[in-house]
């Protein structure tokens, strides 16, 4: 119904929101169910944005250093995850030369270097983040490092802390739990009868 409504392009994704912890268990034999579906749609998916959630204070604690351009971590140049082979994208699979003391790195060879191709430490082969062009325009504004990391030479570059994140497609935190900040909210305001199985009121704001 919602992808005729909307039209299946605008679908942007679904959210499974834990909304009874505890789970139900009004029925023998099967799983205590504990989560809804949130079905997301826009009127339009190429002219809508959508908001990003704030960094948490963990998060924030994790971008240490600072520059110029802001605070930063230090994360590794290689790609990891999907996409990330030579058979990918061959264009970005080549050797780096770097040396840590003091800590340089170039796309040639240099006197104390040691070259270094995109291998994780399982022996795989990977692809750097950046193409050759990229490593150049890295490499001249100083993004780009190397350190000593587990015993063998890493290639970073400077990761800017974000402004925010974009949203998982699990909420799991207990103000999503519709008896507590739903049942409940109505049952204080002595609405509960007229409005059964209310959701989460902090789940509709982030919504």
């Amino acid at each position: 119904m919602l992808d005729e409504a909307f039209g299946i392009v605008n679908f942007a994704g679904t959210v499974a929101v834990e909304v009874n912890p505890a789970g139900q268990n009004i029925r023998d034999n099967v799983p205590a169910r504990s989560h809804d579906y949130f079905h997301i749609y826009a009127n339009s998916i190429e002219n809508s944005e959508m908001q990003l959630r704030t960094l948490t204070a963990d998060e924030e604690k994790q971008y240490k250093l600072s520059s110029d351009d802001g605070a930063f971590i230090w994360d590794n140049l290689r790609r990891r995850g999907g996409n990330s082979r030579p058979s990918d994208r061959p264009k970005q699979y080549f050797p780096l030369y770097a040396s840590l003391t003091p800590p340089r790195v170039e796309l040639s060879p240099f006197p104390g270097s040691t070259e270094i191709f995109p291998i994780d430490p399982k022996g795989e082969q990977r692809i750097w983040r950046n193409n050759r062009d990229g490593v150049v325009r890295d490499l001249a504004s100083g993004r780009i490092s190397v350190i000593s990391k587990a015993g063998r030479m890493e290639v970073v570059k400077k990761s800017f802390m974000p402004e925010g994140k974009k949203w998982k497609t699990i909420w799991t935190d207990s103000r999503y739990s519709a008896t507590s900040h739903g049942t409940k909210l109505l049952l204080d305001m002595i609405l509960a009868p007229r409005f059964p199985y209310p959701k989460s009121l902090p789940s509709c704001l982030t919504a």
